[in-house]
């Protein structure tokens, strides 16, 4: 029967140890020991990690077709990872990969589903005040600190920023007539929006430096930073506000850059209500991941346009 191997995240491969240990596939499955031996060295243990097994790589080795959740990404995976950069490739099984690549046996097709009879979704949904946003976020981080003894400084950040946003925001209503339609609702011109983990294979990609040929104000910032300079360029009263928890040296990163510009809220943690609200009012939703970096390679040149 033919097989097709799907490949989400090549990055978790499952090697444990091939024997020697209680926790040894030997030790857990003698049953298949003498199954395996004839391929073992081909297609079982791990390339970097000689008495380990990989089910990952046994399932590029052994299948038909190897299929991928993009047409992106099944072209890097056929390149070494780079972590200097920030590149995720083919995590070691690059070689394998494109011993398949070679056959025409590794396919990228993006995901998605199809259902009979979809419930409609309404195109457009009334935005709620960017004041109503902001204290859903303040709700989200007092929630939190309820349960802790000291306020962190990710969270001392994220709250002033969220009494600086509320207060101009005031100042504008204010300012304006009382017979303009926009102060019963008032948003911000441009929202953008992020909700995710904060790891390496997502978050960090923002953190990386951009090339040395950028224009000279965007010379040695982040990608993130480069970002929120373009925003403050081309939308002088916009906002992007990242929802995200995870790992601590990425958050401390973030948490360095929310202090540093007005435009950018970060809240560092997770919040159901909030998340639905980001995701629903945003004029942008971005969703950063080093697995797809082609799009990325243009993302600050088209914003600056």
């Amino acid at each position: 029967m033919p097989c097709i191997f799907t490949i989400h995240n090549l990055a978790l491969q499952g090697i444990r140890p091939y024997s020697g240990d209680e926790s040894s596939f030997c030790h857990w499955f003698p049953q298949y020991v003498s199954t395996l031996l004839p391929i073992a060295n081909t297609s079982v243990f791990d390339p970097r990690y000689t008495n380990c097994i990989n089910p990952m790589r046994m399932g590029v080795v052994l299948s038909d077709k190897v299929h991928l959740v993009s047409t992106t990404y099944a072209e890097e995976v056929l390149k070494s990872s780079d972590y200097q950069k920030g590149f995720f490739g083919g995590e070691g099984l690059e070689a394998d990969l494109k011993a398949k690549a070679e056959m025409g046996c590794v396919i990228g097709i993006i995901n998605g589903c199809m259902y009979e009879n979809m419930p409609k979704i309404e195109s457009e949904q009334p935005k709620i005040s960017s004041v109503d946003l902001l204290v859903d976020a303040e709700n989200a981080l007092l929630a939190w600190q309820a349960k802790t003894d000291v306020v962190s400084a990710v969270d001392s950040i994220a709250l002033s920023r969220i009494n600086q946003c509320k207060w101009q925001l005031i100042q504008q209503q204010h300012n304006q007539s009382s017979s303009d339609a926009s102060t019963t609702n008032h948003c911000w011109p441009f929202l953008m929006t992020s909700v995710g983990r904060l790891t390496e294979q997502k978050v960090l990609i923002l953190l990386q430096h951009l090339p040395d040929d950028v224009e000279p104000a965007l010379s040695g910032k982040s990608v993130l930073e480069g970002l929120l300079i373009i925003l403050a360029r081309q939308q002088p009263q916009g906002i992007f506000i990242l929802l995200g928890s995870g790992d601590k040296h990425i958050a401390k990163a973030v948490q360095s850059i929310a202090a540093k510009y007005s435009n950018f809220l970060f809240v560092n943690g997770y919040d159901e209500t909030l998340s639905n609200t980001l995701y629903r009012q945003g004029d942008l939703f971005l969703m950063p991941s080093s697995f797809e970096r082609k799009q990325w390679d243009g993302l600050l040149l088209n914003l600056n346009c």
